[in-house]
């Protein structure tokens, strides 16, 4: 329980940031403040602890933290533990659900496929956006091979307009 911390015990702090791999940090508790009552209006009432620890010379400040729990969800994209099995049960959850969304990749490639030709049945208008998509990047292929040709034809005029000069 985060209300039974010590200075220099263990503090895990897990970092789920959006669109980027997750990272586990380990801090050493500098201070841990009295439990103090959250709410003086609620029944029972919930109570609270303040944590100072240090990250990698990183001093970090968690308040309002539930002195009865070992692990919390922080902030919205940050996880707190004083255990390393509540930590570790939360670190193997979101590996799989992580792997149960890759194995199910292909199910939902299938969806978004199955999506596109209904709405394309079931919209003229979606149908005339996609086909305008598909000719728009078939005329840019077109493009960007025509302009490789005129490169390489005037380089080789290049070429053949120095050897003249010899």
């Amino acid at each position: 329980m985060f209300s039974a911390l010590k200075e220099g015990n263990i503090l895990y702090l897990l970092l789920k940031e959006p669109k980027k791999k997750p990272v586990l940090r380990t801090g050493t508790v500098m201070s841990v403040s009295s439990p103090a009552q959250k709410n003086k209006m609620q029944y029972p009432p919930e109570m609270v602890v303040g944590i100072t620890a240090n990250f990698d010379g990183e001093t970090v400040t968690f308040s309002g933290v539930p002195a009865g729990q070992s692990i919390y969800q922080y902030q919205p994209n940050m996880v707190i533990a004083d255990s390393n099995d509540d930590l570790r049960k939360e670190v193997e959850a979101m590996y799989h659900k992580s792997k149960q969304i890759l194995d199910d990749r292909e199910y939902h490639e299938g969806v978004v496929e199955s999506c596109g030709e209904m709405l394309r049945a079931l919209d003229p208008q979606y149908a005339q956006n996609q086909r305008n998509e598909e000719r728009f990047l078939s005329l840019e292929g077109k493009f960007d091979s025509l302009k490789s040709s005129v490169d390489e034809l005037v380089a080789a005029l290049k070429a053949q307009n120095g050897k003249k000069k010899e």
